[in-house]
């Protein structure tokens, strides 16, 4: 059977929402899952999306989570996921580590490695 990715990653994003999560977080989770099948990494596609809501059903995933960063310096930072899918934690972190650049300048040069840890996540 061959089904369109757009009406799968539509069904998937309301599998997600339906289970509580918000409409951001669970087009997130929908795109990342339709993007590994699309590129043919089946085992981290929707193939997934089971397990994911047996894991929020069993209250083993925070659906809506509160991502704190609990340190920071110019160049890394240590984000608290609050057991959020690491579909989104991992999303999160990777937008603060891409944008640590932009601000550890110094004069101009950037001396140090951008670096995000990632504590208390479901999944990654």
């Amino acid at each position: 059977m061959i089904i369109q990715s757009e009406i799968l990653k539509s069904w998937v994003r309301d599998v997600f929402m339906s289970k509580g999560m918000t409409f951001a977080h669970a087009t997130q989770c929908a795109e990342v899952l339709i993007l590994a099948d699309l590129r043919g990494i089946d085992s981290h596609g929707v193939a997934r999306l089971s397990g994911y809501v047996r894991l929020i059903d069993k209250d083993r995933i925070t659906v809506n989570p509160t991502l704190v960063i609990e340190r920071e310096t110019p160049s890394t930072a240590n984000l608290n996921a609050g057991g959020a899918i690491g579909l989104v934690s991992a999303h999160h972190a990777m937008q603060i580590a891409i944008e640590k650049p932009r601000t550890a300048a110094v004069d101009g040069w950037r001396f140090q490695i951008p670096t995000t840890l990632v504590s208390q996540p479901t999944t990654l």
